[in-house]
């Protein structure tokens, strides 16, 4: 603090506070570009599953980790709705329960097939069952209740069975019922890829940053 001594000219005085009290709103406006320009840099350079400034600034205000509400095949998660009536539990997708909120969701079910069932593979934008059957519209529809149940809860990313006629990311079953693979997608995770939701498969979420 600056004291002035008794002899010193009034205007002095004035003149000296003034400046004083320039110098200090021009530190502060020099302060408040610095933390503008960083708080810019944060929202750049921020790496993980905020998709605009809103989120970034509910993060940065609370210092806590962003929670994902994420699409999982309900077989990951032990429940018994696979073709053959099984499931099983994914130890690492059970981890994602302590961050994220995870949504089950089996679309052959509720395209209202039923559990167990015959197995069926993708013959181009048909899905055909081993024994011969047509039940592309089952798979159409359950990958539509897919849809809604992610936009209803706000999922922007799901984890989803691999090579499922489904829920196969990137590589399924070429439709001879032979075990061969082939590029392609599953009729749900093509659905949902169309309306801008990442998808991944079991055995390589680890790999992708949003997820960790």
């Amino acid at each position: 603090m600056i004291q002035f001594h008794g002899n010193m000219e009034p205007a002095f005085r004035q003149d000296c506070c003034t400046g004083i009290k320039k110098s200090k709103g021009n530190l502060k406006k020099s302060q408040g570009k610095r933390n503008e320009s960083d708080r810019k840099k944060q929202l750049t350079d921020f790496k993980g599953d905020l998709h605009n400034e809103k989120e970034f600034e509910q993060h940065f205000r609370t210092g806590k980790e962003k929670v994902m509400k994420i699409l999982v095949s309900a077989c990951l998660l032990g429940v018994c709705c696979r073709y053959n009536g099984k499931g099983e539990l994914n130890p690492a997708i059970k981890e994602l329960l302590g961050k994220h909120q995870l949504i089950p969701v089996c679309p052959e079910i509720l395209g209202g097939l039923s559990t167990p069932r015959m197995p069926a593979e993708r013959q181009g934008v048909r899905v055909m069952t081993r024994d011969g059957r047509d039940v592309t519209a089952a798979y159409e529809k359950g990958a539509e209740e897919t849809l809604k149940l992610a936009e209803l809860f706000g999922c922007r990313h799901a984890i989803l069975k691999e090579r499922s006629p489904s829920c196969g990311n990137g590589v399924i079953y070429d439709g001879t019922f032979q075990g061969k693979r082939i590029p392609g997608d599953g009729k749900t995770t093509e659905l949902l890829k169309k309306h801008g939701i990442q998808v991944a498969g079991e055995s390589d979420f680890m790999t992708r940053e949003a997820f960790l």
